[in-house]
């Protein structure tokens, strides 16, 4: 039989686990952007699953050289949210697969009209592959033609430095 509290301390141990998780998943994806903006290469980043929240967190204190995000079916976890910068200067595309929550993606359009994030769009399309190749996958080509198109939007990318 399982004894009293045992419940409360294994979710405490899985909270500490995310936490940790989180912490040193954060630490890669800045020191990565920091490697790259000392490159001096503009970057977009593509995230997919819950790495869609750590990229959010970091896109206030990423340097300049980040031009823009796509989250690829971005999964929210207890105490892990999606959370959009106050100035996100940065051009942000979701895309949500068929079978994914709305009530979320909903919530976090509607998050982004509230803080007048012009630089925020969301698509729903099947998230099978997005790696380029010989045929390369609808995910693929949506990427590629977003980020044409902010190559020719002036300000698109503009930097909230």
């Amino acid at each position: 039989l399982p004894r009293a509290g045992a419940p409360a301390t294994l979710d405490a141990q899985r909270v500490a686990a995310l936490e940790q998780w989180a912490t040193r998943s954060q630490a890669r994806i800045i020191a990565a952007i920091a490697s790259a903006a000392a490159e001096g290469r503009p970057l977009a980043l593509v995230t997919e699953g819950s790495s869609a929240a750590l990229l959010t967190r970091s896109m206030a204190s990423a340097p300049g050289s980040v031009r823009a995000a796509a989250l690829l079916g971005p999964v929210e976890l207890p105490g892990l949210a999606l959370e959009w910068p106050k100035g996100l200067a940065r051009p942000v595309l979701e895309v949500l697969g068929p079978a994914a929550s709305h009530e979320q993606g909903r919530l976090r359009r509607e998050q982004a009209a509230a803080r007048q994030l012009k630089n925020y769009r969301q698509i729903t399309l099947e998230i099978v592959s997005w790696q380029p190749g010989p045929t390369d996958a609808p995910l693929t080509r949506r990427l590629r033609g977003w980020l044409t198109t902010l190559d020719r939007t002036p300000g698109a990318a503009a930097d909230d430095g």
